[in-house]
């Protein structure tokens, strides 16, 4: 029985791939724009503003928080 539990353990993984893949992406956008935004608030010796850094992520990314953390969430069901 341990083979066959372990080959549709397999399956399952293989079929989380492309969500996985989906929600990553997303989030490695999402997580590149913030970077830049914080390094830029830096730079400029400005008051961090956090509506601010999600409409650059909503205007760059295309993706709302909402979306941001649906991803995050995603991640963590898939590999945790």
């Amino acid at each position: 029985m341990p083979v066959r539990r372990s080959g549709q353990r397999g399956i399952r993984q293989l079929a989380m791939l492309p969500k996985l893949e989906k929600a990553s992406k997303l989030l490695s956008k999402a997580g590149r724009v913030l970077v830049e935004q914080l390094d830029l608030v830096v730079k400029a010796d400005a008051d961090l503003d956090p509506a601010a850094l999600w409409a650059a992520v909503t205007d760059q990314v295309g993706a709302t928080k909402e979306q941001v953390l649906a991803a995050l969430d995603s991640v963590e069901k898939l590999v945790v």
